[in-house]
């Protein structure tokens, strides 16, 4: 019976569970805080080239705003931004035959569900479609939201590789460790592109912010594309 106890009592902070929770390993909001405003397009210190930053800063918002996976931002479709509702469909595509550029499919590991986003994203990811995206996927034709901008893979959905490497780039600019230096945070490891799922958890937001799709709803969340982007040559 003591032993029964002794497992059931309350455990000292410093502790296996504690020291292992990936959320408390991630750096501080205030760090993340400063990612963003290095991503964004008119900050003179973001370190992407003019080409890429807008769809770069977007992918670290959808990233920064609702706590998706990365593997879950790269499989979005143009679809599954419901514009007009400011919510986002995180939906299970295995063996997903439209995407046949990737080696490794990029798929959600969790249930499906539905997560409101800010107004403001949700404008800045139609401009994104209505004006950068449909130009460069119009060679490709595949729904997926997130493309690459140059090179061979013009067009084609972003890899996994090359969204590391942009999270990488960000995550060891000089001006990021400048902050983290005069500002005196401790940080334990450099942001990873699984660390903005953390900080979501650290900021309280993960109770709030899902909303789970039940099977009714499914159709119009899911699979009806706009209307207002039906007659638009946007690759889907």
């Amino acid at each position: 019976m003591k032993e029964v106890l002794l497992k059931q009592g309350p455990r000292r902070q410093g502790s296996k569970t504690s020291q292992f929770d990936p959320d408390k390993k991630a750096s501080p909001p205030e760090v993340f805080i400063e990612v963003m405003r290095l991503a964004e397009p008119e900050c003179s210190d973001n370190p992407f080239t003019s080409l890429v930053r807008h769809r770069n800063y977007l992918m670290f918002q959808v990233l920064f705003e609702t706590g998706m996976r990365s593997g879950e931002v790269l499989q979005l479709k143009v679809q599954d931004i419901r514009f007009s509702e400011q919510l986002v469909s995180v939906v299970r595509r295995h063996d997903d035959p439209e995407d046949k550029w990737r080696l490794i499919e990029q798929n959600a590991k969790t249930q499906e569900r539905g997560i409101p986003i800010s107004y403001e994203l949700s404008q800045a990811l139609y401009n994104y479609v209505i004006n950068e995206r449909r130009l460069l996927a119009e060679q490709q034709k595949h729904g997926f939201l997130f493309i690459s901008n140059k090179g061979l893979s013009r067009g084609t959905p972003m890899s996994l590789s090359q969204f590391s490497k942009l999270v990488l780039k960000i995550a060891k600019d000089t001006n990021l460790a400048a902050y983290i230096e005069t500002e005196g945070i401790q940080v334990d490891k450099h942001i990873t592109r699984h660390g903005f799922r953390h900080n979501f958890n650290q900021r309280g937001c993960r109770k709030t912010r899902f909303r789970a799709i039940s099977t009714p709803s499914r159709p119009n969340l899911l699979t009806q594309p706009v209307i207002w982007l039906s007659n638009l040559n946007i690759g889907i």
